[in-house]
């Protein structure tokens, strides 16, 4: 029952409005044929009963969710204040570019009036000069006017781009980091970024 009520819950808002029109006509309608007076009373306001507490599980869900959420946050800047990196100056600086790309985007996403898991989160992986960026802002994904640059990565990918999408959130990464052993050590970085800002599900996907 309870894995039944979390689909329903991940379901699309849309979706979710109009199984509950259908159903809840569907029910009403039979009840109307099947039943008259008092007995159809109690039944109707025992579905909205049932309706109610459907309601109350999905807001206590939400509100978990966001708990854990600014938990996790507040372990990420525990540990962006702790994690200098050893290695050369160079390296350093791009670590330290890659966290503020990553928690800007964050904090981007909560200036919305976003949670981190309203949304899919897929990676978008690829060699460099593959096309990743250019297949992103010419797709006919909707990209609410605002939320980022659309010609960011216009020059190559230094590290990663947030794409916020209507329905999904993008992170387009530098070829480098998955491809290049130049890479590596800023991959696993963003990797430990993922887990810490989202540590039920790091991502929804990855496309190649």
């Amino acid at each position: 029952m309870m894995s039944l009520l979390n689909r329903f819950v991940a379901m699309p808002r849309w979706f979710q409005a109009g199984l509950a029109v259908a159903l809840g006509g569907s029910v009403v309608g039979s009840l109307y044929m099947l039943l008259h007076g008092p007995a159809l009373l109690v039944l109707l306001i025992g579905v909205a009963v049932v309706a109610a507490l459907l309601v109350l599980y999905r807001a206590v869900l939400k509100r978990a969710r966001r708990r854990k959420a600014a938990r996790m946050e507040k372990g990420m800047a525990e540990h962006a204040s702790a994690g200098a990196v050893a290695g050369a100056p160079a390296e350093r600086a791009r670590m330290d570019d890659l966290r503020r790309s990553f928690e800007e985007g964050v904090a981007k996403f909560k200036a919305a009036g976003k949670n981190i898991y309203e949304l899919p989160w897929y990676v978008i992986v690829g060699e460099s000069g593959s096309g990743k960026t250019e297949a992103i802002r010419h797709s006919s994904i909707g990209f609410p006017p605002g939320l980022q640059d659309r010609l960011q990565g216009a020059g190559g990918t230094i590290n990663m781009n947030w794409w916020f999408a209507e329905d999904a959130v993008l992170l387009d990464t530098a070829g480098r980091l998955m491809f290049e052993e130049s890479g590596a050590r800023e991959w696993r970085e963003f990797l430990r970024l993922l887990k810490t800002h989202r540590g039920n599900c790091p991502i929804n996907g990855m496309l190649l």
